[in-house]
């Protein structure tokens, strides 16, 4: 199938959702924003799937850029992450502030072809979808990761370790 999984196409969403969220706090405007997308270690994979994302981002643009109401894409996802989030704007200034993340995201692949400057320091603030395999797995920060989608099994435990400490938090990142 040409279309990403409708969990990718959510996970997609919920980043739009907390880029907007980020933007309309106090003190995260203008901070990097990255969602983590480990699909495969095949580099080939990988840049399947990032041209896939693409693809579905652009559909959104282009819907967006026509006037198409995309709150059937939005609202679903935010309806299903709202509870807890404490925003101080209403419900169709997030809609409208996520759509307007949408329109910024950058998609970038991360292996050993391409290496792993995501150009945090150049180019502070960007929204970036980073798609990779291994080189996501060992040593490498990701800054102001809020979304992380895994579609990868391992069995070496060294391996699952070093997934696990993609999962921590810090106090005010709850939400």
């Amino acid at each position: 199938s040409d279309s990403l999984p409708n969990s990718l196409s959510d996970a997609l969403v919920a980043f739009c959702l907390a880029g907007a969220i980020r933007k309309l706090r106090t003190g995260l405007e203008g901070k990097s924003h990255t969602m983590l997308v480990h699909v495969s270690q095949r580099i080939q994979d990988q840049e399947r799937i990032a041209k896939r994302i693409r693809e579905q981002l652009e559909l959104w643009r282009a819907a967006d850029l026509q006037n198409q109401n995309l709150d059937s894409v939005f609202k679903p996802v935010w309806d299903s992450i709202k509870s807890g989030v404490e925003i101080a704007s209403d419900e169709q200034t997030v809609l409208r502030t996520a759509v307007s993340v949408l329109h910024e995201l950058v998609v970038v692949t991360l292996n050993s072809v391409t290496g792993e400057n995501l150009e945090y320091d150049t180019k502070p603030g960007r929204h970036i979808v980073a798609v990779g395999g291994n080189r996501l797995s060992r040593g490498l920060t990701l800054e102001g990761l809020t979304i992380s989608y895994f579609l990868r099994t391992t069995s070496m435990v060294d391996t699952l370790l070093q997934m696990a400490r993609w999962y921590g938090f810090r106090h005010g990142y709850e939400d």
